[in-house]
């Protein structure tokens, strides 16, 4: 969707960094999307992925604070 505005390779990341988003905020795991799972397991986005969701949790754990 967003990737034909983007080089490919930043949109891949782009694409992720979207769909973990949005994993996050649906309180959703990437267990519930098996595809995208296994090309992120061992794939050079694997550690800003993680990291991301270790923010996005911090995020939420002090809404409303």
């Amino acid at each position: 969707m967003f990737s034909k505005r983007r080089a490919p390779r930043s949109a891949n990341l782009f694409d992720t960094l979207y769909l973990i988003g949005h994993l996050d905020g649906r309180y959703a795991s990437l267990d519930e999307v098996p595809r995208a799972r296994d090309v992120l397991l061992g794939s050079s986005y694997e550690p800003f992925v993680n990291r991301l969701r270790e923010v996005l949790r911090g995020f939420w754990s002090r809404r409303g604070q």
